[in-house]
């Protein structure tokens, strides 16, 4: 596999070596860092957003029904006192002061009286600017509502409405009573004499003989609830606001009222999906196409795209024995949470390009630091092939690459001594050499001389031999030899 991948790539540099798998493990590390540290955070806003509509949904149920217990109180209070006979229903002056006194001490309630079957209605109004006013209808108005200002001392102050014709049976929260014949919720209903939403808690109250007498009651004002929405703060741009099961505004936190009134003949109760809030009537006409008519009555959480922005819904049924039967819709957009989540990712993609950067660079020192002897080495080793090495190679910081310079400098110079030695052999045996060829020479031709020599002597020896001394005539032996 080495072999292949060397063949297929050659050889490559040493700082490339050193520096490329550190480069890329460091951006493969901080990239994952990266990745881990956005997809946390973005898990922990999904968390953090959950808690936040779940916390929400609940601290607007806790309030809402610890807010809407009041009425009930107020009626089983007022109940009781008629039933004990603490009540002189002809003493209407008298109730009147009653529940003026009532709605004191209840701060919470909007209005609380009395309607009777004979068409008489009294009872004690607080304003949403603060001050109280009275009401009276029956025959001592000629059946005509009268809405009275209070005066210091209590009594009927200036008066501020009237309503002819004014037949309090008529009214929701009276007949809700009647109907159900126990405690009990009215519909939301508009004020008679003001451009107000209100719902009322109510119970009918019988005589010794078990006939009808009339209706105790105690209303909110819807603009209350509104107001309480507005206070909390949900995320940074979250809204919340509540609807009936058929679909009909309550309130919401945007202040946008739960009614219209388009001209003088009267007003009517908007639907959420009739809301001139973009959030609030998206968010209703989604639940209207998931669920339909049978809007969920658990606990649910759901995601929807609002004008291309991904919200977070939760939804809290709100609903108890009286006749209530509400959802809490809590919206918060992602965007609320996801702002941070993208400046924290510019930051770490900022961070990761400044980390490989410096993971660049310190790669590259560091590769500096440990090619460089190497290259020194690889270089001095060139030149001992080469027979130019003229210098020892220079030891660094590093204890590893400094015991190898410092050997290799030693092998260097063995081989630089063992070279000198060699060469000065070689001279001796070159002179040696020299010096035997020439004995050589010399006994070469001094055998030369001798064998010419002999060969003269011989010759002049086999002359002799057959020639007579004296006369230097060919002897006998000449003649034998020859015949």
């Amino acid at each position: 596999m080495s072999t292949r991948l060397s063949n297929r790539f050659g050889t490559l540099p040493l700082r490339l070596v050193l520096v490329v798998p550190f480069v890329l493990q460091t951006s493969l590390l901080v990239g994952l860092l990266g990745w881990l540290s956005f997809y946390t955070s973005k898990q922990a806003v999904t968390e953090i957003t959950s808690q936040i509509r779940d916390n929400t949904t609940t601290h607007i149920e806790q309030n809402l029904r610890q807010y809407l217990q009041v009425p009930h109180q107020v009626i089983q209070n007022n109940a009781i006192a008629f039933e004990q006979g603490q009540w002189n229903l002809r003493d209407l002056p008298r109730l009147e002061r009653y529940f003026q006194q009532q709605i004191k001490i209840y701060g919470g309630i909007t209005f609380t009286g009395l309607a009777l079957e004979t068409r008489e209605n009294i009872g004690a109004e607080r304003s949403e600017q603060g001050p109280l006013s009275l009401y009276a209808a029956g025959a001592a108005t000629n059946h005509e509502l009268r809405l009275y200002a209070t005066q210091r001392t209590g009594g009927h102050g200036r008066l501020i409405k009237r309503v002819k014709n004014f037949d309090p049976r008529a009214r929701p929260w009276y007949r809700a009573a009647v109907r159900a014949d126990r405690p009990v919720w009215s519909p939301i209903y508009l004020h008679v004499a003001r451009a107000n939403a209100y719902i009322a808690a109510s119970l009918p109250i019988r005589g010794r003989d078990g006939k009808l007498k009339g209706v105790v009651v105690s209303s909110l004002n819807l603009s209350q609830i509104g107001k309480f929405l507005q206070n909390l703060r949900i995320g940074k741009t979250g809204q919340s606001f509540i609807i009936e099961r058929s679909g009909l505004m309550v309130a919401t936190s945007t202040g946008e009222a739960p009614f219209q009134k388009p001209n003088r003949q009267g007003a009517f109760r908007i639907r959420a999906i009739n809301s001139q809030n973009l959030v609030t009537r998206a968010t209703a006409r989604y639940l209207a196409d998931r669920y339909g008519k049978y809007l969920p009555i658990v606990p649910e959480t759901l995601e929807l795209t609002i004008a291309g922005n991904r919200h977070l819904v939760q939804i809290q049924p709100l609903k108890d024995r009286k006749g209530l039967d509400w959802l809490i819709v809590v919206v918060v957009p992602e965007a609320d949470f996801t702002e941070q989540i993208t400046a924290n990712t510019r930051t770490a993609v900022v961070l990761c390009l400044v980390a490989v950067i410096l993971a660049i660079g310190v790669s590259g020192w560091t590769s500096r630091r440990i090619a460089t002897p190497i290259w020194q080495l690889a270089d001095a080793s060139q030149r001992i092939a080469r027979d130019t090495l003229s210098q020892p190679v220079k030891a660094n910081g590093i204890q590893e690459l400094g015991v190898l310079a410092q050997s290799f400098n030693q092998m260097s110079q063995e081989i630089q001594q063992s070279r000198h030695k060699l060469e000065e052999h070689s001279r001796s045996l070159e002179y040696t050499v020299k010096a035997r060829t020439r004995e050589l020479q010399r006994e070469i031709h001094e055998r030369l001389v001798v064998e010419d020599a002999l060969r003269a002597a011989n010759q002049e020896l086999q002359r002799l031999a057959y020639m007579d001394g004296l006369t230097q005539v060919a002897n006998r032996r000449y003649f034998d030899e020859r015949l």
